[in-house]
């Protein structure tokens, strides 16, 4: 060992320890302010959140409220009243029946765009797709089921009508021609009660599904007692549509059995 390189410890070699006091009472106070400041930063970026987040609930209660009452009047209103028919091609409730997609679709949709996975969802979440892009593909898919049998169920209630009012002048015909009745059957029984209602009840079922599956892990409350009131009678108001449903056809019930899983 070289004794060259050895140094003896000196005060004036020694690294100063950190000195933690102020060099002034204004520095101290000017610390103090800043830390004051950043707790009261954090404070009011908590209460925006929390404003934003009450916000966000009380508009999806309100737009669930909107749907349901909408399907429950485009439902039961050609039901409990008597529209006026234009001509025996075009009757009123089924003439009603036309704007049903038109004003519940787009509230559907606006339901599942309030979903927080629709923009910060997982990726990868079904092989290359997000999660985003699952709850779209699923969505569509009952959409386009909903549309597609709603105007199938809407054709087969228009133009069963003539059908019926030619069989029904003309009875001699019916019994020498039986295909006149059953094509009033099957337009009346066969597409309008059973393929079409069942099937657009389906794709109703299904967007209400994929509603349910992307709001399954996002976070509601402490909900104010209107947002209470809302969601408790958007339940009510869903209630009356299942109501509305079955008593359309006998075994509508099956129908409303479906919106209910």
């Amino acid at each position: 060992m070289s004794h060259d390189n050895y140094e003896l410890p000196s005060i004036y070699t020694r690294k100063p320890e950190p000195n933690n006091q102020y060099d002034s009472e204004d520095e101290e106070e000017e610390i103090n302010l800043d830390n004051v400041m950043s707790s009261d930063a954090a404070l009011t970026t908590k209460r925006s959140t929390f404003r934003d987040v009450h916000v966000e609930d009380n508009r999806l209660a309100w737009l669930l409220l909107a749907t349901s009452l909408s399907i429950l009047i485009m439902t039961a209103v050609p039901v409990l009243f008597d529209i006026p028919n234009i001509s025996p091609w075009f009757t009123g409730d089924a003439l009603f029946r036309f704007f049903d997609p038109i004003i519940t679709l787009p509230l559907n949709l606006f339901i599942i765009t309030r979903a927080d996975v629709m923009t910060s969802g997982r990726s990868n979440y079904w092989g290359p797709l997000s999660e985003a892009s699952v709850v779209w593909l699923l969505w569509t898919f009952g959409a386009a089921l909903f549309v597609q049998f709603h105007g199938v169920h809407t054709a087969s209630a228009l133009f069963k009508h003539p059908i019926q009012d030619f069989n029904l002048a003309h009875p001699e015909l019916v019994v020498q021609y039986p295909v006149l009745h059953e094509m009033y059957s099957n337009m009346r029984d066969l597409w309008e009660h059973y393929i079409a209602h069942y099937l657009y009840a389906g794709g109703a079922m299904i967007m209400s599904w994929v509603q349910l599956f992307a709001f399954r892990n996002q976070l509601h409350g402490p909900l104010p007692t209107v947002t209470k009131v809302v969601w408790i009678i958007g339940s009510i108001v869903y209630g009356l549509l299942l109501s509305a449903v079955a008593i359309q056809f006998p075994d509508g019930l099956i129908v409303g059995l479906a919106l209910v899983f």
